[in-house]
C-alpha cells in the first residue's frame, strides 16, 4: 500500500501565484509513499527474495499524476527513501478538488517523466538488455485512486502494482557451451513485446512480437506482456552453430516473477539444430532422451548401424578387435567376479580417456552422449514400458509415468554385420560402456581363460520381446544408437 500525503491549499484559500487552469489549481504537493510489500513483486529496483522481487524505490523515480481523462497533471519525484519500501516525493500538480479521482503511474527508470506528454504510452520490449539490472528500465505500473482534501491537506491511499511480467531463464546448451553475450530471439505464442497503455484508465492494448535480448552468462531476464499460454521458443547462434528451445505452455500473470528460485532461472535446455528433440520422462536423474535414434528421421525408423566406438560408422569388420580401445589395461575402472576381472570402458564418462568413441557427442555435439548403463537401468525402472508398433515397426514405447503425453519409441531394428541387417524384430541400441571379461577357452580347464571385449546395449535378445534389460554384445555389431542429454 502507497499512503501519498499532499500539502495544499483547499479551492477557497488560494494564494497569490497560483495557476488555475481547466485541469484545476497547480499546487506544490509533498507525498509519502509507503509500499507494503503484500505483492513482493511490486518494485522499481528489484532484488530477488525468497518470496518473488522485493519493493525498493530507486533514485531519480517519478511518478505520473493524470485525470480520468488522461491529462497530465503533473510529476511527483522521490526525495527520500531510496532502496527503501517507504519513500517521499514532491512536485508541482494540478488538483480539481476533493474527491477527484486521479491516476498515478510509473513509466520505467529509462522514461523521463517530467518531459513525458500525450494520454497513451507505448512500451517496447522487442529489445531488451537481458540483464537483472535492466527490469525496471521498461516497467509500468498504476494504480488509480481518489483525493481527499481535509483542512486544506489532501492525502491519497493506494496500490500500486506493475501491469507487465518479469522472468528469468538460464540457458543450457550442455558442456563448452556458453551463451554469454550472446543475443536471444525469443518468439512464440501469444508472446507480446508492445504494449500501449491508456493513461486514463490504465487499460492496455498489446501487440504479438519477438523479443531480442543478450543473455549475461547464460542468464536471460526479460519483461512481457502478461497472457495466458505462452509458448516460448529460444534461438540462439553460438561459434556458428544454431541452438534452439521452446518451452512448455505456461501463463505469464501481472506483477509476477518467473523463475526457479533466488538467482535461479527456470532452465532452458537450448538443443543444437540437427540433433533431433529431446523428451523429459520424468527421470530421477534429469536425463533427457531423444526422439529418435541417430541418422533417423522419424521415431520409428531404425537410423544408422554403428559398431561400438565406430564413430563414423564406416567399419564393416567383424573382428572385435579393431572396435573401441585395444587395451584393457587401461580401462576406466574394473571389478571382481567369480571367473576373474571385469575391465569396464565408459566412453562418455567425465574422467574417461576415451571420450573419442562417443558415437552420440561425435555426430549431434558434445551436449549429447551416449546413455550409460545407468542411464538405461534408470530408463526402464522409472517409464512405464511396453512392447508396441509404431507406423507398424515393432518397437519399445518408454512413457512418463507423471505425463503419458511424453514418451519414446525406439523400434526393434536388429543389428548389422558385415553390412548385413540380422535379426530384424529385436531391440539392440549401444550404450556407452564396453569391457573386457575373462571367458573360458574352448576346450580349456576351468583355469585356463581369454579375454573377451564386449559393449553393452539395451535389448530384449534375452526375453524373447517381451521384456528389456541390457547386456553384453560383440563390438562389431552395427546396433543403432539412441542419445541422451541433460
Amino acid at each position: 500500500m502507497l499512503i501519498l500525503s499532499f500539502s495544499s491549499c483547499s479551492n477557497d484559500e488560494l494564494l497569490m501565484g497560483e495557476e488555475q487552469t481547466s485541469k484545476g489549481t497547480l499546487v506544490h504537493m509533498v507525498a509519502t509513499a509507503n509500499a507494503s510489500i503484500d505483492i513482493p513483486d511490486t518494485r522499481t529496483t528489484r532484488p530477488e527474495s525468497n518470496n518473488g522481487l522485493d519493493f525498493r524505490w530507486a533514485e531519480g523515480d517519478q511518478l505520473l499524476v493524470t485525470s480520468n481523462t488522461g491529462i497530465k497533471l503533473g510529476v511527483l519525484t522521490l526525495a527520500s527513501g531510496i532502496d527503501a519500501s517507504q519513500g517521499t516525493f514532491s512536485g508541482e500538480v494540478y488538483i480539481d478538488g476533493d474527491g477527484q479521482e486521479i491516476n498515478i503511474f510509473y513509466l520505467g527508470s529509462a522514461t523521463n517523466t517530467q518531459t513525458f506528454s500525450g494520454t497513451t504510452f507505448i512500451d517496447d520490449l522487442s529489445t531488451q538488455e537481458g540483464t537483472f539490472e535492466s527490469l525496471p528500465q521498461k516497467d509500468f505500473m498504476a494504480a488509480k485512486t481518489t483525493v481527499s482534501l481535509i483542512n486544506g491537506q489532501a492525502s491519497v491511499n493506494f496500490n500500486i502494482v506493475s501491469q507487465l511480467s518479469f522472468a528469468h531463464y538460464t540457458l543450457n546448451g550442455g558442456t563448452n557451451v556458453s551463451f554469454d553475450g550472446v543475443e536471444v530471439t525469443i518468439s512464440g505464442t501469444n508472446l507480446y513485446n508492445e504494449v500501449t497503455f491508456n493513461l486514463a484508465n490504465g487499460g492496455k492494448n498489446m501487440k504479438q512480437g519477438s523479443i531480442k535480448a543478450k543473455a549475461h552468462g547464460n542468464d536471460l531476464y526479460i519483461i512481457l506482456g502478461p497472457a495466458e499460454n505462452v509458448e516460448l521458443t529460444f534461438n540462439a547462434t553460438v561459434n556458428g552453430k544454431e541452438y534452439a528451445a521452446t518451452l512448455p505452455s505456461h501463463t505469464y500473470k501481472e506483477n509476477r516473477y518467473f523463475a526457479t528460485g533466488v538467482s535461479q532461472g527456470y532452465e532452458v535446455k537450448m538443443q543444437e539444430e540437427g540433433a533431433g528433440e529431446w523428451v523429459d520422462l520424468g527421470l530421477t536423474s534429469g536425463t533427457l532422451w531423444a526422439s529418435k535414434n541417430i541418422g533417423a528421421d522419424e521415431p520409428y525408423k531404425s537410423g544408422n548401424y554403428y559398431g561400438w566406438g565406430d564413430v563414423t560408422g564406416q567399419k564393416i569388420v567383424s573382428s572385435a578387435a579393431q572396435y573401441g580401445p585395444s587395451n584393457y589395461n587401461e580401462a576406466n575402472y574394473s571389478t571382481e567376479n567369480t571367473y576373474g576381472t571385469l575391465y569396464y570402458w565408459q566412453c562418455c564418462a567425465t574422467e574417461s580417456k576415451y571420450g573419442s568413441y562417443d558415437i552420440a557427442a561425435y555426430q549431434l555435439g558434445e551436449q549429447w552422449t551416449m546413455p550409460t548403463p545407468d542411464q538405461v537401468d534408470e530408463l526402464i525402472k522409472e517409464t512405464t514400458y511396453e512392447s508396441t508398433t509404431l507406423n507398424s515397426v515393432r518397437g519399445f514405447k518408454f512413457i512418463n509415468k507423471k505425463d503419458e503425453s511424453k514418451w519414446i519409441f525406439i523400434p526393434a531394428a536388429g543389428y548389422k554385420l558385415s553390412g548385413v541387417v540380422k535379426n530384424n524384430g529385436c531391440l539392440y541400441a549401444w550404450t556407452s560402456e564396453i569391457h573386457w571379461y575373462q571367458g573360458r577357452l574352448v576346450g580349456g580347464n576351468d583355469y585356463q581363460y581369454d579375454y573377451v571385449k564386449r559393449g553393452i546395449a539395451l535389448t530384449d535378445y534375452y526375453d524373447e520381446g517381451s521384456d528389456v534389460t541390457y547386456g553384453v554384445f560383440n563390438p562389431a555389431y552395427g546396433f543403432p544408437v539412441r542419445p541422451v542429454r541433460k
